[in-house]
Formats: structure tokens, C-alpha cells, sequence
């Protein structure tokens, strides 16, 4: 009975996680075609492509609020399952609009969008709860979250290359019709896939509800993962910044600026198989100390495709680009997920959405302020002082280990 439902549960989550993958705005197969059509068609600055985007994925930076919402408020008698249905039909809705609109303009682009991030968002905390609900009675946290990123990282190989491609070949709607599909692969995984017994809503509930939030925010080891993730994704020098470099300074096609993207994915997808294989077998500690003075590195490297030091490259900035993702990929997804891991087994019964919505909730609030960060930066001062930001804010990283409780997820199987 296990293995069917951990079966069931792993192609629900796979799902959840593709459509999330290339159907968000923020990440998905529109998010290339949108920024160049901010960059060459609005004619947006750095800065101002990076408030838009910002504000657009705000959305991200609330979902300890849906969490909240869906362990309290049951829709229909579900916690679960309405909530999905619901919120991709939202993000559904969203792009058809804009498909219609023939030229879109700031204010009627921005809000349509950021109602899409809210409905993708709210999925997500959804998808999470359910995830650490049933994975954490099976022992399965660390393999569901192993899938979920695992097949992430495969859309992101697709929305990189793809997105490349619409990017060059066709317009900004045709782009939103084609986000526009997978938002119903959601909602029809979710009508076959979960089984969730009806909940209703009483003051018994939801004192016990409350204490288990509160117990969960109050644990040491939930707020040494919060500053670990916080500074780990605080990288002022990519997203727009890096973008706007790459075709003004470098001079990078829009085809391969995305096939830069799917291959840094590829890396993250053998990264996802490497944790899901060894995931017990590694210590934690020893994996993040690794990885910090690794992701240290990776970061300095991106001084050599900056002057003065671009000229004297051995290789095209082309080259040592791709080469890059291909190394530092691998390690960076194995430690995200040991995180991930670590974060789901800390989470209290029946706060699970909640708690677990609060940790994801600092990594897009370490994305969002490096963006709005990096995009002002980037106009004023140019791209060395955002990369050497970017290597403080990773090598910060290495005292917060000691924050970081690894027993739970060291322990053998």
C-alpha cells in the first residue's frame, strides 16, 4: 500500500513541479520572451525590468500566509486538494487574458502577471504541505523533494532552450497561449492522483493548529536553515543584471543565453539523481561546507568575464559560461535539497504547510531583494561590484553551518 501511494504522490508532485517549472512566470518558458520584450520593447532599464519583475513575484515572498490558509481553512471540506484546483485555474485564466491583448502596456501586463505568480505561488505552499504531510509518515521527504527538483530542473533544461527559441521566432502572446497549457496538467493530476479525507472547521482544530505554527517557529534549528537561505540565494549580480550583461557587453544570442540556462538545469537534474541515490549516505555538514566554498568560487569566476580580466580568457566568455554551470550545478542542487530535507523533517504535524511555507518564503525574499538590489546597482556602477557582493554574501554563508543542525537527516535509514 506504501509503495502505491508513494508511487501516486510521485508523479502528483512531479507534476506540481514541471508546470511550476514551465509555467511560472517568474521561471517558466514565458519568463525569457517577457524580459526581452521589457528590455527591447518597453525599453525598461536594467533597473526598472528588475522593480517589474520584483513586483510581479511578490507573490512569493507571503506564502507563509497560504500556508496559514490552507491548514485552516479548509475550501469544500479539503485543505488540499481545492486549493490546487483552484489556483491553476487562477494562473489559467491569468495567461488566456493576456493572450487576448494585443499589445500589452505596464500597468495592465504587471498586475495580470502577478495574479499568475499568486496562483502558481499558492500551488506551490500547497503541493509543499502535501509533500511533508504524507512524506514524512513514509520516511520520503528527501526522495519526494529529490523528484520534485529533480524534474524541476528538466523543465528548466525546456523553458531554457525553448524559451530561447520563442524568444527569437515568436511574439510575447504566443509565448503566454503556450504558458497557458500547463497549469491544467495541475489541476488534472491533482482530480486523479489525491485522495484527501474532508476536514472541517472547529476552535479544537485550530488551537492545536496554532501551537504546532508556533512550535515550529520557535525551533532553533527552523531559524539556522532561515539565514543559511537567505544569504545563499542574496546574489545581486544574476537575474536582469546578468542578462543585460550578456547581450549588451557580451553580445550573447537570446538562443544561447537560454541553452546557458538549460545547461546549469541538466546539471541540477544529475545533481537531484546524485541526492536521491546517496541522500542517507552523506554527511550534511561535510556536503555544505563543500558547497559553500565551492559556490565561493563559482561566483569570484564570474569576475574573469568582466574587463579587465574578459580579454585575457583562455576560452570565449562563451564557453567558460557553459563550463561553469556544468560545474557548479551538481553540488549547489545536492545541497538545496539536503536543506529542503532537513527543513521538511523540522516541520510540526499539522502546521506542516505553514512552517515550510515560511522557509521557502526566505528564498524568494533573498531573490527578490538581490533583484531589486542587483537591477539599481547594475545602472549605477556596473557588473564587478554586484559579482563581488554576490561572493561576500556566499562566503557568509560558511559560520552560518554551525547554525544549522544536521542530526535529524544524518541519521541512518
Amino acid at each position: 500500500m506504501d509503495k502505491r501511494l508513494a508511487l501516486k504522490y510521485s508523479i502528483l508532485f512531479g507534476t506540481i513541479y514541471f508546470v511550476q517549472g514551465t509555467g511560472s512566470p517568474c521561471d517558466g518558458i514565458a519568463n525569457q520572451p517577457l524580459q526581452y520584450f521589457l528590455k527591447e520593447i518597453m525599453l525598461l532599464t536594467a533597473a526598472q525590468s528588475s522593480y517589474f519583475l520584483g513586483i510581479m513575484s511578490m507573490a512569493w515572498n507571503i506564502k507563509p500566509l497560504y500556508g496559514i490558509t490552507s491548514d485552516f481553512l479548509p475550501i469544500f471540506g479539503y485543505r488540499r486538494k481545492s486549493y490546487l484546483i483552484i489556483m491553476n485555474l487562477m494562473a489559467f485564466t491569468s495567461w488566456i487574458t493576456l493572450t487576448f491583448i494585443r499589445t500589452p502596456v505596464y500597468w495592465t501586463l504587471l498586475p495580470i502577471l502577478t495574479l499568475s505568480s499568486l496562483g502558481f505561488a499558492f500551488s506551490d505552499v500547497v503541493c509543499d504541505g502535501l509533500m511533508v504531510q504524507t512524506g514524512k509518515p513514509l520516511g520520503l521527504t528527501g526522495r519526494f523533494q529529490a523528484i520534485q527538483w529533480g524534474v524541476i530542473s528538466i523543465a528548466s533544461i525546456i523553458t531554457g532552450i525553448g524559451g530561447g527559441w520563442i524568444s527569437e521566432n515568436l511574439t510575447c502572446q504566443q509565448a503566454f497561449m503556450i504558458a497557458s497549457i500547463f497549469p491544467l496538467m495541475t489541476v488534472t493530476a491533482t482530480i486523479l492522483c489525491v485522495k484527501e479525507e474532508k476536514a472541517s472547521i472547529n476552535l479544537g482544530q485550530v488551537k492545536e493548529t496554532w501551537k504546532s505554527v508556533k512550535k515550529g517557529a520557535s525551533n532553533p534549528l527552523i531559524w539556522g536553515v532561515i539565514a543559511f537561505i537567505f544569504f545563499w540565494h542574496f546574489r545581486p549580480s544574476f537575474g536582469s543584471p546578468f542578462m543585460y550583461y550578456m547581450r549588451d557587453e557580451l553580445k550573447l544570442s537570446k538562443m544561447f543565453i537560454g541553452i546557458l540556462g538549460s545547461t546549469e538545469s541538466g546539471a541540477g537534474v544529475i545533481g537531484a539523481v546524485l541526492y536521491w541515490t546517496y541522500c542517507k549516505k552523506i554527511p550534511l555538514r561535510s556536503l555544505l561546507h563543500f558547497t559553500v566554498i565551492l559556490g565561493f568560487l563559482a561566483t569570484v569566476c564570474y569576475i574573469l568575464v568582466v574587463p579587465p580580466f574578459v580579454d585575457k580568457l583562455p576560452i570565449s566568455p562563451a564557453a567558460f559560461l557553459l563550463w561553469s554551470g556544468i560545474l557548479f550545478g551538481i553540488p549547489g542542487m545536492m545541497s538545496h535539497l539536503a536543506l529542503l530535507d532537513l527543513s521538511a523533517k523540522a516541520c510540526p504535524k499539522l502546521a506542516e504547510g505553514t512552517i515550510f511555507a515560511m522557509l521557502m518564503s526566505i528564498f524568494n525574499i533573498g531573490t527578490f531583494g538581490s533583484r531589486m538590489l542587483g537591477g539599481w546597482l547594475y545602472d549605477q556602477v556596473g557588473m564587478m561590484p554586484l559579482i563581488l557582493i554576490s561572493a561576500f554574501t556566499a562566503f557568509v554563508c560558511w559560520p552560518l553551518i554551525k547554525l544549522v543542525n544536521t542530526k535529524e537527516i544524518d541519521k541512518p535509514e
